[in-house]
């Protein structure tokens, strides 16, 4: 492009402002969602590939989970050759003094075995690089824990620290977790500091198996062999409670949604999907605007067009002029779109829950990756406004016949495109938001409104009745109960036997709570036995069902418990897109900590309340919660991928609107100006601005409607 076509085609933008502004706003929103997507998508899809043994490492599974016994590994390790290395992986909440007299802090463990950094990529920044877990009173720091304790990842090597009462040495520091699966931990360590039974029992399923293929070895042909290895002396699989096994590949670990745990980050890959195409529709919408506020001005580009081609230009010349315009206007919207992006980044992140930044991927080849976008873009967006504005001969603009010709009927099925997608996405985030609301509002079967929930600390059953007395004092505190798992953790699984050999286990959500537990909660009890036994369960409806209870009947057919102190009606204890399954709640026993404390306040000065409860907590017990907050919200947060999901939609529906506006305002500027002698007349022989408006307005509304009902 010469300095002469620069300087006309800037003429031509300086003249029509409003064409200019139009075009590059609806441009550069529509680029800012396509960049911020773009990296995300991009960030979602590569989560766990900088492994640098990924082809070979594998999660155990099967139709339930992931979670085995911990003995299992061992058992694999001496069978299978194929395996070169395994690790399991779990985690606990910790109690982390400094020293003597230090504050104690919580922190999050990883508990895995000392092949882990073998296995995964996780890079030592400080300390020692191979074997950073040598024994059982090692541990590993992230960058982010250690730099909290210690001021830096250096000077935490080769420090002490005091984890649940137990001494222990940092010998290393590593990155903190990002782009995986796994949860960003505070502290790895050793998982035979789990408790010891674990190691030797295979009832309880409470590790993640990891396993390294050796190299060129098919492992998967050999699974068929192990899941018949397993019905010999599992009890899951003897029992005939899992039928399936598999391997999980590390890069597809994210978006297993079957083995939801406090461990693992997840998505839904049909969201990234979902987002990927939203990406392309909204690309594709922002081509449309400008195909179609490009042919609005086509009356002035075919002037120049003609001057042009009288002045000796060829068509094929022209094309490229208009197309190398496209790409110009194109470069200065994605510039634009790059400044909106970095500053709408903390809203995006918020929203989708995410942590991407839009300067850390200007990398060389992205920028050339970029520049090639920006160059195919825009030859899209121009190749049929260039190609209509040229296709014409001068002597047919210089006559008039040029505005005869274009009806822009083309534009008429874009509009109507872009309306009906945009009634669809309102449509969705108005379902999608009424459902969220639905859900929320739903009775679960449970009081869960005014009651805080607050952690007991590890150790401290001593001090029940001590901190009871010290809550109850507080103003604003109505009642308490103290119990072993809420309804907001799904309670802890008990899969047991009948006592008929010929029925399968059955597999019990258990809760425990002391003597107040259905009062505080407001259970609704349907029977009572009149069994006061501290063994005795209350079962729920689903329980009384999958047992085939009779109304009558006070003994529960399996080894443990034995005895039925009543039945309560059904309530949710997962959110309401998982089925109620069979639960049993028991009083909590004397000898047994409590795991929760469940606070139910006035409704007055919530936060105030919450705040002396918190301040209470740390000095009774000397050390902060480790988690804590209103069980309402926390019932609400269950439906925050619903949540985020509408309001994601909602700016795409919005951005939608905007565009389409748009779109149907460049038309409806084409329109008139080719109307423009129609309406002088019309208005010569006495028609008047309100009818000539309402006509005006009538063809565009066509459209909507159509579109609507399309």
């Amino acid at each position: 492009m010469n300095t002469f076509d620069l300087r006309s085609f800037f003429n031509f933008l300086k003249k029509n402002k409003g064409y200019t502004i139009i075009n590059l706003f609806g441009f550069s929103i529509s680029l800012m969602f396509v960049i911020l997507l773009s990296i995300y998508i991009r960030q979602e899809t590569s989560v766990d590939t900088f492994h640098e043994k990924k082809d070979r490492i594998f999660r155990l599974s099967n139709e339930k989970g992931c979670a085995f016994a911990f003995p299992i590994m061992n058992d694999l390790l001496a069978k299978y050759p194929e395996i070169e290395s395994a690790t399991r992986i779990w985690g606990t909440g910790s109690v982390v003094q400094k020293g003597e007299g230090e504050p104690a802090t919580n922190a999050f463990s990883l508990l895995v075995d000392s092949s882990f950094f073998n296995i995964f990529s996780f890079p030592i920044i400080a300390g020692k690089n191979i074997d950073p877990l040598p024994t059982i009173q090692d541990v590993v720091l992230t960058e982010s824990h250690a730099i909290k304790l210690f001021g830096s990842a250096s000077a935490a090597v080769g420090k002490s620290l005091s984890i649940n009462s137990q001494p222990y040495i940092v010998q290393g520091v590593t990155k903190d977790f990002k782009n995986t699966h796994f949860r960003n931990p505070d502290i790895i360590m050793r998982i035979e500091n789990e408790n010891e039974r674990y190691f030797t029992s295979l009832s309880t399923n409470n590790g993640q198996l990891y396993l390294l293929i050796k190299p060129n070895a098919d492992f998967n042909s050999r699974i068929p062999d192990v899941l018949e290895y397993f019905k010999s002396y599992f009890w899951i699989y003897k029992n005939n409670i899992s039928h399936e096994l598999f391997l999980t590949p590390i890069e597809e670990c994210y978006y297993d949604t079957s083995s939801r745990t406090f461990l693992y980050n997840h998505n839904n890959r049909s969201f990234i999907y979902i987002l990927g195409a939203t990406m392309l529709t909204i690309l594709l919408f922002a081509v449309i605007n400008y195909v179609n506020l490009t042919i609005a001005q086509a009356g002035f580009r075919a002037k120049e067009a003609a001057i042009r081609r009288l002045s000796g230009s060829s068509r094929h010349g022209l094309i490229s002029k208009f197309l190398t315009e496209s790409i110009f206007l194109c470069f200065i919207a994605s510039l634009i779109a790059f400044l909106l992006a970095i500053s709408a980044e903390p809203i995006f992140n918020k929203t989708l829950l995410s942590e991407i930044s839009v300067t850390d991927n200007l990398t060389l080849p992205n920028i050339l990756f970029i520049l090639a976008c920006i160059i195919i873009l825009g030859g899209i967006s121009g190749i049929i406004p260039a190609s209509i504005i040229t296709n014409f001969k001068p002597i047919e603009i210089t006559r008039g016949s040029f505005r005869q010709k274009t009806k822009m009927v083309f534009s008429k099925y874009l509009i109507c495109f872009q309306y009906g997608i945009t009634i669809i996405l309102i449509g969705c985030v108005i379902t999608i938001m009424r459902q969220t609301d639905f859900m929320r509002r739903y009775d679960l079967g449970f009081n869960k409104e005014n009651i805080v929930f607050i952690n007991f600390p590890v150790d401290k059953k001593e001090t029940v009745l001590g901190i009871r007395n010290i809550l109850e004092s507080i103003k604003g505190v109505e009642k308490i109960t103290f119990c072993r798992n809420t309804f907001l953790d799904g309670g802890n699984n008990n899969t047991v036997p009948h006592k008929d050999p010929a029925r399968p286990m059955i597999s019990f959500q258990v809760f425990k709570g002391d003597s107040s537990f259905f009062d505080f909660m407001e259970l609704q009890i349907i029977r009572e036995t009149g069994i006061k036994s501290p063994d005795a369960a209350w079962l729920n409806e689903e329980a009384v069902k999958e047992l085939g209870l009779s109304d009558t009947t006070d003994v529960i057919p399996i080894n443990y418990p034995t005895t039925l102190a009543g039945v309560v009606k059904n309530f949710h204890f997962r959110d309401l897109s998982q089925k109620i399954t069979p639960a049993y709640i028991q009083i909590l026993k004397p000898n047994e900590r409590p795991y929760d404390i469940l606070i139910k306040i006035s409704g007055a000065e919530q936060n105030k309340t919450l705040e002396e409860i918190l301040k209470a907590y740390t000095d009774y017990f000397g050390i902060k919660p480790n988690y804590y907050g209103f069980m309402d919200e926390a019932i609400n947060e269950w439906y925050n991928n619903q949540e985020r999901t509408y309001t994601i939609i909602g700016y795409f529906a919005l951005l939608a609107i905007l565009i389409s506006s748009l779109g149907l305002f460049a038309m409806a500027t084409y329109f008139i100006r080719q109307q423009a002698k129609t309406i002088a007349i019309r208005k010569t022989f006495g028609s008047f601005n309100h009818e000539i408006f309402r006509q005006l307005t009538v063809t565009f509304l066509k459209l909507v409607v159509i579109s609507y009902l399309l």
